[in-house]
């Protein structure tokens, strides 16, 4: 293996890289709109339901 094709290599991981920090901060950007969802709801009084097992109780799976 030379030198270009290990750079290349290094590219592809780079470019696959560059994709999924993208990916992550779209999921952050979601995240945060529901976070801001949530305090808008409890400015109001309401309360959030529960999305997945265990929100209810502050256990959410895998967080």
């Amino acid at each position: 293996m030379g030198i270009e094709s290990i750079r290349a290599e290094i590219d592809e991981l780079d470019r696959q890289i560059v994709g999924l920090v993208a990916r992550r901060q779209q999921w952050v950007v979601e995240a945060g709109k529901l976070k801001a969802n949530r305090a808008a709801m409890a400015a109001f009084g309401e309360q959030p339901r529960a999305t997945c097992p265990g929100a209810r109780h502050g256990k959410i799976p895998g967080a």
